[in-house]
């Protein structure tokens, strides 16, 4: 049996935005999703009212992007993928936020057992930075739906390109902190274990 936790998935980083301006997305606590049901619907309130007043700027995409990911802690994926969906839509197909927002979408589609318009998002990514967390949701998809060898392939892609990224990073930056990635490795390296012999 397959496991959610089995199926998560490491996230890339959000891009950095600067650290004091007037538009900044409100900070909330750091799991907002732990507060009370009033204190959620207090924190979701706020966001959705900066987003209607930011509209799709880098704040107000950054805020539908915290809201969506609150709304999943949740468990109102309705909302979560309404928010998504939207974050995609208003934004650039080479953008970061737009690759992020449908990484999680997919991931999103995938825990409905949506796996047909999971697929459908998993396609190469305009990025090439995003190839191999894309690689490793569509194993994690394949993998839900009992379809082993698709899902060794997929995992494997994603090694290679997370091994071709290590390699690339300590060319440039031979002191560069690359626990991130040895982490993402060991987790897909896991994962292929788990399909190895289904």
């Amino acid at each position: 049996k397959i496991s959610q936790k089995d199926l998560s998935s490491p996230d890339p980083a959000e891009t950095k935005t600067p650290a004091s301006t007037k538009d900044k997305a409100p900070e909330k606590d750091k799991d907002p999703a732990a507060q009370p049901l009033t204190e959620y619907k207090r924190i979701a309130e706020s966001l959705q009212q900066f987003i209607v007043t930011n509209g799709s700027s880098v704040y107000g995409l950054d805020a539908a992007l915290m809201l969506a990911k609150l709304n999943v802690q949740k468990g109102d994926f309705k909302a979560a993928q309404s928010g998504l969906t939207w974050v995609v839509q208003q934004t650039d197909a080479r953008s970061y936020k737009h690759q992020l927002a449908k990484l999680r979408l997919a991931r999103l589609l995938r825990d409905q057992k949506l796996f047909d318009q999971a697929h459908h998002l998993l396609v190469a990514p305009q990025d090439a930075a995003f190839n191999a967390h894309y690689s490793f949701v569509r194993g994690t998809v394949f993998e839900a739906q009992q379809k082993c060898g698709e899902a060794r392939l997929a995992y494997q892609t994603a090694l290679q390109g997370i091994n071709q990224n290590i390699s690339e990073r300590r060319s440039k930056e031979p002191q560069a902190d690359l626990m991130g990635s040895t982490e993402f490795k060991q987790r897909v390296e896991q994962q292929l274990e788990n399909v190895v012999n289904c």
